[in-house]
């Protein structure tokens, strides 16, 4: 998928998505990683949902979004509501997608001004 026009108000910018690789910026990335308007983590420790733990959302309390997108890989997927509720008591709203929305949704929330982070796994 290829975002062709240029909504994103921050530093950072999803240019196109594929299973498995992410452009930012028209870099590509095959690892999964987080991404805040004007911080980009790569290399996010998780490999795969069932991997994640609340140790893995410490940047996203870090970012203090508004709004906190989750990429849960090809296929839509929820995590443990144990990390939803570990989020939610931190004051940040959780949306679970598959990845390909989630870069979608980034880029529309981000050139919207809201305040958002995704984590976006790609497998």
């Amino acid at each position: 998928m290829i975002i062709t026009e240029d909504l994103g108000c921050g530093q950072y910018q999803i240019t196109s998505y594929d299973p498995g690789n992410i452009c930012i910026n028209n870099i590509g990335y095959t690892q999964n990683l987080i991404i805040f308007e004007n911080e980009l983590i790569t290399n996010w420790r998780p490999q795969h949902l069932e991997d994640l733990n609340q140790d893995d959302f410490r940047e996203i309390l870090r970012l203090r979004p508004t709004i906190f997108v989750l990429g849960t890989g090809e296929h839509f997927r929820m995590p443990p509501s144990s990390l939803l509720h570990y989020l939610q008591e931190h004051h940040i709203g959780v949306e679970c997608m598959h990845t390909r929305a989630a870069c979608r949704t980034f880029m529309v929330l981000s050139a919207e001004g809201r305040k958002v982070a995704a984590a976006l796994l790609l497998k």
